[in-house]
Protein backbone atom coordinates (compact mmCIF):
# COMPACT_ATOMS: atom_id res chain seq x y z
CA UNK A 1 0.00 0.00 0.00
CA UNK A 2 1.13 3.57 -0.51
CA UNK A 3 1.91 5.93 -3.30
CA UNK A 4 3.60 4.84 -6.52
CA UNK A 5 5.68 8.03 -6.73
CA UNK A 6 8.92 8.59 -4.87
CA UNK A 7 7.48 9.27 -1.45
CA UNK A 8 9.09 11.86 0.81
CA UNK A 9 7.82 10.28 4.05
CA UNK A 10 6.23 6.97 5.01
CA UNK A 11 5.55 5.95 8.60
CA UNK A 12 3.71 2.93 10.00
CA UNK A 13 2.26 3.85 13.40
CA UNK A 14 2.43 1.06 15.96
CA UNK A 15 -0.43 2.34 18.15
CA UNK A 16 -3.04 4.68 16.67
CA UNK A 17 -4.74 5.00 20.07
CA UNK A 18 -1.55 6.40 21.61
CA UNK A 19 -1.12 8.92 18.80
CA UNK A 20 -4.75 10.03 19.10
CA UNK A 21 -4.29 10.54 22.85
CA UNK A 22 -1.22 12.69 22.24
CA UNK A 23 -2.99 14.80 19.61
CA UNK A 24 -6.03 15.31 21.86
CA UNK A 25 -3.67 16.76 24.46
CA UNK A 26 -2.77 19.69 22.19
CA UNK A 27 -6.31 20.68 21.20
CA UNK A 28 -6.00 24.29 22.37
CA UNK A 29 -6.57 25.63 18.83
CA UNK A 30 -8.04 24.26 15.61
CA UNK A 31 -4.70 23.97 13.83
CA UNK A 32 -1.28 22.53 14.62
CA UNK A 33 2.04 22.79 12.82
CA UNK A 34 3.73 19.49 11.93
CA UNK A 35 7.48 19.07 11.63
CA UNK A 36 8.93 15.84 10.20
CA UNK A 37 12.46 15.24 11.50
CA UNK A 38 14.88 12.34 11.82
CA UNK A 39 13.60 11.87 15.40
CA UNK A 40 9.93 11.60 14.49
CA UNK A 41 6.91 13.88 14.09
CA UNK A 42 6.30 16.99 16.17
CA UNK A 43 2.87 18.67 16.28
CA UNK A 44 2.78 22.17 17.78
CA UNK A 45 -0.25 24.29 18.69
CA UNK A 46 -0.22 27.86 20.03
CA UNK A 47 -3.03 29.72 21.79
CA UNK A 48 -3.36 33.53 21.82
CA UNK A 49 -3.33 33.49 25.64
CA UNK A 50 0.35 32.58 25.46
CA UNK A 51 0.32 28.79 25.68
CA UNK A 52 2.11 26.37 23.37
CA UNK A 53 1.57 22.61 23.42
CA UNK A 54 3.74 20.11 21.57
CA UNK A 55 3.02 16.42 20.90
CA UNK A 56 6.14 14.36 20.19
CA UNK A 57 5.46 11.26 18.07
CA UNK A 58 8.87 9.67 18.44
CA UNK A 59 10.48 7.50 15.79
CA UNK A 60 10.25 4.45 18.06
CA UNK A 61 6.45 4.74 17.86
CA UNK A 62 6.67 3.62 14.22
CA UNK A 63 7.40 0.10 13.00
CA UNK A 64 8.53 1.70 9.74
CA UNK A 65 9.91 5.23 9.52
CA UNK A 66 11.31 6.31 6.17
CA UNK A 67 11.99 9.87 5.07
CA UNK A 68 14.00 11.27 2.24
CA UNK A 69 17.29 12.91 3.16
CA UNK A 70 15.98 16.43 3.03
CA UNK A 71 14.81 19.19 5.35
CA UNK A 72 11.03 19.25 5.40
CA UNK A 73 9.23 22.55 5.50
CA UNK A 74 6.70 22.46 8.34
CA UNK A 75 3.06 22.32 7.36
CA UNK A 76 -0.17 23.17 9.16
CA UNK A 77 -3.09 20.79 9.61
CA UNK A 78 -6.48 20.88 11.34
CA UNK A 79 -5.90 18.78 14.45
CA UNK A 80 -9.49 17.70 15.06
CA UNK A 81 -9.81 16.52 11.43
CA UNK A 82 -6.61 14.50 11.78
CA UNK A 83 -7.87 12.93 15.02
CA UNK A 84 -11.23 12.05 13.47
CA UNK A 85 -9.53 10.54 10.42
CA UNK A 86 -7.25 8.39 12.59
CA UNK A 87 -10.28 7.35 14.64
CA UNK A 88 -11.94 5.75 11.61
CA UNK A 89 -10.39 2.51 12.85
CA UNK A 90 -12.59 2.57 15.92
CA UNK A 91 -11.56 0.85 19.15
CA UNK A 92 -8.71 -1.54 18.48
CA UNK A 93 -9.62 -5.10 19.41
CA UNK A 94 -6.28 -6.50 18.31
CA UNK A 95 -2.77 -5.10 17.98
CA UNK A 96 -3.02 -5.35 14.20
CA UNK A 97 -6.17 -3.21 14.20
CA UNK A 98 -4.37 -0.41 16.03
CA UNK A 99 -1.95 0.42 13.23
CA UNK A 100 -2.00 2.66 10.19
CA UNK A 101 0.34 4.24 7.64
CA UNK A 102 1.07 7.92 7.13
CA UNK A 103 2.26 9.09 3.71
CA UNK A 104 3.37 12.65 2.94
CA UNK A 105 4.63 14.44 -0.14
CA UNK A 106 5.03 18.20 0.13
CA UNK A 107 3.64 18.73 -3.38
CA UNK A 108 0.38 16.86 -2.72
CA UNK A 109 -1.21 19.32 -0.31
CA UNK A 110 -2.41 16.61 2.07
CA UNK A 111 -1.31 14.01 4.62
CA UNK A 112 -2.51 10.56 3.59
CA UNK A 113 -3.68 8.02 6.16
CA UNK A 114 -3.93 4.42 4.99
CA UNK A 115 -5.78 1.84 7.08
CA UNK A 116 -5.62 -1.76 5.94
CA UNK A 117 -7.67 -4.65 7.30
CA UNK A 118 -5.87 -7.85 6.27
CA UNK A 119 -8.69 -10.12 7.42
CA UNK A 120 -11.24 -8.73 4.97
CA UNK A 121 -8.67 -7.45 2.45
CA UNK A 122 -10.01 -3.91 2.64
CA UNK A 123 -8.02 -0.66 2.52
CA UNK A 124 -9.37 2.72 3.62
CA UNK A 125 -7.58 5.92 2.64
CA UNK A 126 -8.08 9.40 4.09
CA UNK A 127 -6.44 12.54 2.77
CA UNK A 128 -6.24 15.32 5.34
CA UNK A 129 -5.61 18.71 3.77
CA UNK A 130 -2.45 20.56 4.78
CA UNK A 131 -1.67 24.24 4.36
CA UNK A 132 1.20 26.67 4.78
CA UNK A 133 2.37 27.74 8.21
CA UNK A 134 2.35 31.37 7.08
CA UNK A 135 -1.43 31.20 7.37
CA UNK A 136 -1.05 30.87 11.17
CA UNK A 137 0.01 33.88 13.23
CA UNK A 138 2.76 32.91 15.71
CA UNK A 139 2.11 33.64 19.39
CA UNK A 140 5.65 33.60 20.68
CA UNK A 141 9.13 32.41 19.85
CA UNK A 142 10.90 29.54 21.60
CA UNK A 143 11.66 30.05 25.29
CA UNK A 144 15.38 30.78 25.42
CA UNK A 145 15.78 32.02 28.99
CA UNK A 146 18.71 30.04 30.43
CA UNK A 147 17.93 30.61 34.10
CA UNK A 148 15.47 28.20 35.69
CA UNK A 149 14.28 29.24 39.14
CA UNK A 150 12.38 26.00 39.76
CA UNK A 151 12.87 22.45 38.53
CA UNK A 152 10.72 19.67 39.93
CA UNK A 153 9.52 16.19 39.05
CA UNK A 154 6.17 15.29 40.55
CA UNK A 155 3.54 12.58 40.42
CA UNK A 156 1.05 13.27 37.64
CA UNK A 157 -1.88 12.16 39.78
CA UNK A 158 -1.23 14.91 42.33
CA UNK A 159 -1.56 17.69 39.74
CA UNK A 160 -4.41 15.91 37.96
CA UNK A 161 -6.46 15.73 41.18
CA UNK A 162 -6.30 19.51 41.56
CA UNK A 163 -6.97 20.46 37.94
CA UNK A 164 -9.97 18.14 37.68
CA UNK A 165 -11.64 19.87 40.65
CA UNK A 166 -11.21 23.42 39.36
CA UNK A 167 -14.50 24.98 38.25
CA UNK A 168 -14.84 26.07 34.62
CA UNK A 169 -15.45 29.65 35.73
CA UNK A 170 -11.82 29.92 36.91
CA UNK A 171 -9.89 32.16 34.52
CA UNK A 172 -6.37 31.86 35.88
CA UNK A 173 -4.30 29.45 37.95
CA UNK A 174 -1.44 30.86 40.00
CA UNK A 175 1.75 28.81 40.47
CA UNK A 176 3.81 29.76 43.54
CA UNK A 177 7.17 28.19 44.41
CA UNK A 178 8.98 28.94 47.64
CA UNK A 179 12.50 27.79 48.62
CA UNK A 180 11.99 29.02 52.20
CA UNK A 181 9.36 26.46 53.18
CA UNK A 182 10.03 24.28 50.11
CA UNK A 183 6.49 24.27 48.81
CA UNK A 184 4.53 24.43 45.58
CA UNK A 185 1.17 26.21 45.76
CA UNK A 186 -1.65 26.22 43.23
CA UNK A 187 -4.38 28.81 43.72
CA UNK A 188 -7.17 30.55 41.85
CA UNK A 189 -10.65 32.05 42.04
CA UNK A 190 -13.87 30.98 40.37
CA UNK A 191 -17.33 32.56 40.44
CA UNK A 192 -17.99 31.18 43.93
CA UNK A 193 -14.83 31.56 45.98
CA UNK A 194 -11.04 31.40 46.06
CA UNK A 195 -9.17 28.10 46.36
CA UNK A 196 -5.62 27.14 47.31
CA UNK A 197 -3.72 23.82 47.40
CA UNK A 198 -0.26 23.45 48.95
CA UNK A 199 2.21 20.66 48.13
CA UNK A 200 5.09 20.29 50.58
CA UNK A 201 8.37 19.33 48.89
CA UNK A 202 8.85 16.37 51.25
CA UNK A 203 5.44 14.93 50.43
CA UNK A 204 4.95 11.85 48.28
CA UNK A 205 3.77 14.11 45.46
CA UNK A 206 7.36 14.90 44.48
CA UNK A 207 10.24 12.86 43.09
CA UNK A 208 12.63 15.84 43.13
CA UNK A 209 12.20 19.48 44.19
CA UNK A 210 14.63 22.29 43.42
CA UNK A 211 13.76 25.97 43.90
CA UNK A 212 16.34 28.77 44.12
CA UNK A 213 14.05 31.76 44.68
CA UNK A 214 10.40 32.49 45.40
CA UNK A 215 8.34 33.03 42.26
CA UNK A 216 4.66 33.51 41.58
CA UNK A 217 3.03 33.70 38.15
CA UNK A 218 -0.47 33.14 36.78
CA UNK A 219 -1.62 31.35 33.64
CA UNK A 220 -4.84 30.79 31.74
CA UNK A 221 -6.60 27.86 33.42
CA UNK A 222 -8.33 26.63 30.28
CA UNK A 223 -5.03 26.21 28.45
CA UNK A 224 -3.27 24.67 31.46
CA UNK A 225 -6.19 22.23 31.66
CA UNK A 226 -5.34 21.04 28.14
CA UNK A 227 -2.77 18.74 29.74
CA UNK A 228 -5.42 16.80 31.70
CA UNK A 229 -5.77 14.15 28.97
CA UNK A 230 -2.01 13.59 29.00
CA UNK A 231 -1.84 13.53 32.83
CA UNK A 232 -4.44 10.77 32.93
CA UNK A 233 -2.05 8.51 31.02
CA UNK A 234 1.11 9.57 32.82
CA UNK A 235 2.84 8.65 36.05
CA UNK A 236 5.27 11.58 36.34
CA UNK A 237 5.90 15.00 34.83
CA UNK A 238 8.73 17.49 35.00
CA UNK A 239 7.91 21.13 35.66
CA UNK A 240 10.27 24.07 35.23
CA UNK A 241 9.81 27.81 35.60
CA UNK A 242 12.11 30.44 34.16
CA UNK A 243 13.02 33.74 35.76
CA UNK A 244 10.67 35.55 33.38
CA UNK A 245 7.68 33.35 34.23
CA UNK A 246 7.66 30.81 31.40
CA UNK A 247 6.19 27.55 32.70
CA UNK A 248 7.48 24.39 31.01
CA UNK A 249 5.81 21.02 31.60
CA UNK A 250 7.00 17.78 30.01
CA UNK A 251 4.55 14.91 30.44
CA UNK A 252 5.42 11.34 29.54
CA UNK A 253 2.31 9.67 28.11
CA UNK A 254 2.52 5.89 28.23
CA UNK A 255 0.51 2.73 28.00
CA UNK A 256 1.58 -0.89 28.23
CA UNK A 257 3.79 -0.84 25.14
CA UNK A 258 4.28 2.74 23.91
CA UNK A 259 5.51 6.10 25.18
CA UNK A 260 5.11 9.60 23.85
CA UNK A 261 5.64 13.09 25.21
CA UNK A 262 3.57 16.24 25.57
CA UNK A 263 5.29 19.54 26.23
CA UNK A 264 3.30 22.53 27.46
CA UNK A 265 4.90 25.98 27.60
CA UNK A 266 2.84 28.78 29.14
CA UNK A 267 3.73 32.46 29.28
CA UNK A 268 2.64 34.24 32.44
CA UNK A 269 -0.55 36.29 32.20
CA UNK A 270 0.38 38.52 35.12
CA UNK A 271 2.15 38.55 38.51
CA UNK A 272 0.90 39.78 41.86
CA UNK A 273 3.08 42.86 41.53
CA UNK A 274 1.19 44.07 38.45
Amino acid sequence: MGSTQATEFIGDIISVKTVISLLKSILITKEAICNITDEGLMFTAEHPSGVRTVAYIKKRMFSRFEKQDLIFDPFAIQTHVLIESLGILGPAVTAAADTCRLVYNSTDGYLEIILKDEEVDMTTTCQVTTFGVDEISPVFNSVTEPKKTCQIIMKSQALLNVLCQVHDSCDYVTFTFSPEDESFILSGRDNKDAWRVTFASKSKSFVTFRCTEEVEFSYSYHCIAACIIALRQSSELSLEMTEGGALIMLIKVENKHHKGYIELVALSSYTNSE
